[in-house]
């Protein structure tokens, strides 16, 4: 009896081990889908990869020629200290200044719940400023913050820069880990842009954006290694990655521009979901095209034209790549 049980925790012990070579070897930054939620859909968020949106469809009659980003909130489970050594801070540097102290610190090697806001509010300014809206600096944003008093409401701040839109939102995790052979990033956050003068919110997103780096190791050597992989690879530049992926990821679906893939799809109600574990993409209306790509389950596409014969659609999706695919796996 004994035996037994010893050999079922093996069995067991195997089980996880193999589960957990599957998530080491796997691609070290995590690859988003865009996910459109409807009014009646449940809004996921800060889902790991999913990049979840809405955007109010009374929206179609507005532009959104500016914006204020308000300073973002952070939640407390996400405000804890990041500390890095001094070796992060090497490895963040050139090949040529590897195993060197630097003279001056290029990178803060402390980050806390305010050097995260910052950071994160910074990278959504800088992804937002080349589109057609606006842009307010941070800056006379803050100064305006300062100047309305006790009287901090969207409205106000609003007025005094004379812009409608404000964006505002919240940081939901900010975590750096390290486990030896394995080591994460993951920051994610809540936002919405919504009207001043009235409250309405006419866009809302929500995404958790990761990487990470780690190996199965096999021999003592292995082990070594890949314990230095996962060390290095922490770091404040690799904090600045990951921040900037989730604002370039966010800001992607907002309706700062006529042409925006995500609004246009909308606006013609063309915004189909692929019912089909993994769908070919193809680069001809048929199966004797080669293959570009493999749409994921639940992925949406926007149709840009039918094939004059049989089941097949031009269809774009929403990062942006273009083929074919049949019509009986979308819905």
């Amino acid at each position: 009896m004994h035996k037994k049980n010893i050999s079922i925790l093996s069995k067991v012990a195997c089980k996880k081990l193999a589960i957990f070579a599957m998530f080491l070897v796997s691609g070290c930054v995590s690859m988003p889908h865009y996910q459109a939620m409807d009014r009646d859909d449940q809004y996921n968020s800060g889902a790991a990869s999913a990049v979840n949106y809405q955007i109010d469809p009374s929206l179609n009659e507005q532009v959104i020629d500016c914006v204020v980003i308000m300073p973002l909130e952070i939640t407390d489970s996400a405000s804890n200290t990041i500390t890095f050594s001094q070796h992060a801070q090497q490895s963040s540097g050139s090949e040529a200044d590897y195993g060197k102290i630097l003279d001056e610190d290029i990178y803060d090697l402390l980050i806390d719940a305010n050097d995260k806001r910052q950071m994160l509010r910074s990278m959504l300014y800088a992804f937002m400023a080349p589109h057609s809206s606006r842009d307010i600096e941070l800056r006379k944003v803050d100064q305006a913050i300062v100047a309305s008093g006790e009287d901090k409401t969207p409205a106000s701040i609003a007025g005094q820069l004379a812009c409608d839109w404000v964006m505002q939102g919240e940081i939901t995790k900010f975590s750096v880990n390290n486990f030896g052979i394995y080591s994460a990033i993951s920051i994610a956050a809540d936002l919405q842009i919504l009207r001043a003068s009235d409250g309405g919110v006419v866009w809302r997103g929500s995404h958790e954006a990761t990487t990470h780096e780690g190996s199965l190791p096999l021999t003592p050597i292995d082990f070594a290694v890949a314990a230095v992989k996962a060390s290095i690879s922490i770091n404040p530049e690799q904090v600045e990655r990951v921040s900037s992926d989730l604002a370039r990821r966010l800001v992607r679906t907002m309706p700062l521009d006529s042409n925006n893939d995500f609004v246009v799809a909308q606006e013609r109600e063309q915004l189909l979901r692929v019912i089909s574990q993994g769908l070919n993409l193809r680069e001809g209306p048929g199966t004797r095209f080669a293959v570009s790509d493999v749409l994921n389950n639940d992925e949406q596409v926007t149709i840009i034209e039918k094939a004059e014969q049989g089941p097949w659609m031009r269809v774009r999706t929403l990062e942006g790549k273009e083929g074919y695919v049949s019509s009986l796996f979308l819905n």
